[in-house]
């Protein structure tokens, strides 16, 4: 079993081929897309080691988080930011790239959001 570690980097500050290389790197899952090498290292998604990762958001300045969850294979940690998102519907699979199946992710998804948001009564901007 491999040993995984997090690995923080922001996009903002990379040029396009290396934002590029991190993006693939995010998607890679083990046994289903290859790693990204790079100086000798293998990078795979970052949920493989923290499917929240809120704590991270927060060590890097975030004042609010809003977190999603992925419903992925990853930890998460007691930290569900300020604002969790869940789906209120059991999703189709990881790997269900059918475009029908991805609009209804994408409806339920917004949907989900604004009834959160509705009930959060949360808003960076109003502090």
């Amino acid at each position: 079993v491999p040993d995984f570690q997090a690995h923080v980097t922001r996009l903002d500050v990379l040029t396009a081929p290396e934002a590029r290389e991190w993006l693939l790197a995010s998607s890679a899952m083990p046994g289903v897309f290859s790693p990204v090498e790079r100086a000798g290292v293998s990078y795979v998604d970052g949920g493989v080691v923290n499917d929240l990762p809120v704590d991270i958001a927060r060590q890097i300045g975030a004042d609010y988080v809003i977190a999603i969850s992925g419903e992925g294979i990853g930890r998460i940690g007691s930290d569900h930011g300020d604002l969790y998102l869940k789906p209120s519907e059991r999703l189709p699979g990881l790997f269900n790239f059918r475009p029908e199946a991805i609009a209804n992710m994408i409806a339920l998804g917004r949907r989900d959001a604004q009834i959160a948001l509705k009930r959060a009564h949360f808003s960076p901007f109003h502090r």
